[in-house]
């Protein structure tokens, strides 16, 4: 999987129904409609997101229907570009 900065994957997550929110300690996304979330450490908006994070989410976001697994990477990269 390449490096995504976690703007891109924080876009993705928006753009996917998931709200936002920051604390010192963590940043938190939501969608209380499908019952999902998701909880990342405090990352800068530049900063490069975890390995485990990146598979983390993939994988979460395939099983819980939002975005199948094969499509992750290329939302990312189109959010990349679009940053």
């Amino acid at each position: 999987m390449p490096p995504a900065k976690f703007a891109a994957l924080s876009r993705l997550l928006i753009d996917l129904g998931f709200t936002m929110r920051v604390d010192p300690t963590f940043i938190r996304f939501d969608n209380t409609e499908a019952n999902a979330w998701f909880l990342f450490p405090p990352y800068d908006e530049d900063e490069e997101v975890m390995i485990s994070d990146l598979v983390g989410t993939r994988y979460a976001l395939d099983m819980k229907g939002f975005l199948p697994r094969d499509q992750f990477e290329e939302r990312l990269r189109r959010n990349l570009v679009a940053g």
